[in-house]
């Protein structure tokens, strides 16, 4: 979701070139179940919970992108809105 975030639950934070990139962290580290990527530096959060596990935790946050994992899917259920890696799916919430 574009200018939303989830906050206090970071487990890494990195710079990449690219949000693809910063997808392809997340699917690196088996921890990670969200990410928020900030447009303006290019860092990338590699967040423990995600949206739905702590509602109360995500919220705005300007210039910044957040993205939840889905294990429920196998990577033949991708679909255009999903971006499929090993066998995860992170979706733009």
């Amino acid at each position: 979701m574009f200018g939303h975030g989830l906050s206090s639950h970071v487990i890494s934070t990195g710079i990449s070139s690219s949000l693809s990139e910063c997808v392809m962290m997340c699917g690196n580290e088996f921890r990670c179940k969200s990410l928020n990527f900030r447009l303006k530096d290019k860092s990338c959060d590699l967040n423990d919970a995600d949206r739905h596990t702590h509602p109360g935790d995500y919220g705005q946050q300007e210039g910044s992108v957040y993205m939840d994992t889905s294990k429920k899917h196998k990577k033949v259920g991708c679909y255009t809105s999903f971006f499929c890696l090993y066998n995860r799916i992170l979706r733009v919430a």
